[in-house]
């Protein structure tokens, strides 16, 4: 499965709300800043994120953005489903029958990450990435 910039980015600056302690509103400036993401980039990257209810966004000298609801709730595979759009192992997936495409698609080819929560990837004190 080859994931795009938009969909690593998407978990990176998920990842970044995630971790930080109370329920502030987060600048992208903020977020660009601590992730290496451009701001502009960003405010793309946020827009299916924001439809999707993934995260929560407000305006205003205060404003930025949230996750849109716990980040136990949310998944790796909400975020690059929402990023990338559909899922499939490998390109060629796009062409064989439906019934095979939602098996792939539910995970039932083998163990993949997409059901985790995105805490599942914050590490822990003793971890580094």
């Amino acid at each position: 499965m080859r994931i795009s910039t938009k969909g690593q980015y998407s978990l990176e600056a998920l990842l970044y709300l995630a971790m930080l302690p109370g329920k502030d509103f987060i600048s992208t400036r903020s977020i660009a800043d601590a992730t290496g993401i451009s701001e502009g980039y960003l405010e793309q990257l946020f827009i299916p994120l924001r439809k999707a209810g993934i995260i929560r966004g407000s305006r205003g000298k205060r404003g930025g953005y949230v996750p849109g609801r716990e980040p136990e709730r949310i998944t790796v595979g909400d975020i690059l489903r929402t990023a990338e759009g559909i899922l499939e192992p490998v390109n060629c997936i796009k062409s064989i029958n439906v019934q095979s495409r939602q098996n792939v698609q539910a995970g039932r080819f083998g163990p993949i990450f997409t059901g985790k929560s995105i805490v599942a990837l914050i590490p822990l004190p003793w971890q580094t990435w």
